[in-house]
């Protein structure tokens, strides 16, 4: 038999109380709601987390407390950007911090690796100008489409919550 609606919330609020969570009700302004729901999505958290690490980085910022504690998926969100970054000056910046941290990251080479040479595309594909590989009857890249839709929308999100940075 199927569980209730009311039970498998039951359930979840035991969850989470058991993993350390506290429940809060907060009342925001509207703007400062949509701005934490963009954030919340730009950094692929939920609202939850997010707010916690904006109440750690404030604590940092005025000196009540000493580091900001990443989770193991942030952890290893910074090192993929560390790894794709082409801008050193970040980069070098970052891993200071890191190893600061005590965390140290395999980096590679300062260069990136040109494409590997093409052979000619297989039947009835053509590549694009990232190289991918997709159908002739296709007008344009479909992960290339994908990539731009993405882009678009997250930039929609933050001039939504008024985050856009001055060009």
């Amino acid at each position: 038999m199927a569980e209730l609606p009311k039970e498998r919330t039951a359930q979840w609020r035991d969850d989470k109380r058991r993993a350390g969570y506290r429940p809060v009700t907060l009342w925001l302004p509207a703007d400062v709601k949509g701005e934490l729901d963009a954030l919340a999505y730009h950094r692929h958290q939920d609202i939850a987390q997010c707010l916690a690490d904006a109440i750690r980085a404030l604590a940092v910022s005025q000196g009540r407390a000493t580091t900001i504690r990443l989770d193991s998926r942030q952890l290893a969100a910074l090192k993929a950007e560390i790894r794709t970054d082409a801008r050193p000056d970040i980069r070098t910046e970052v891993l200071t911090t890191l190893a600061e941290l005590g965390i140290t990251v395999p980096v590679p080479p300062e260069t990136p690796e040109p494409f590997p040479p093409l052979g000619p595309p297989p039947p009835g594909m053509k590549f694009c100008g990232k190289h991918h590989a997709y159908p002739v009857a296709k007008k344009e890249c479909p992960q290339c489409v994908r990539e731009r839709k993405r882009r678009f929308r997250q930039a929609q999100a933050q001039k939504r919550a008024g985050t856009v940075p001055l060009p």
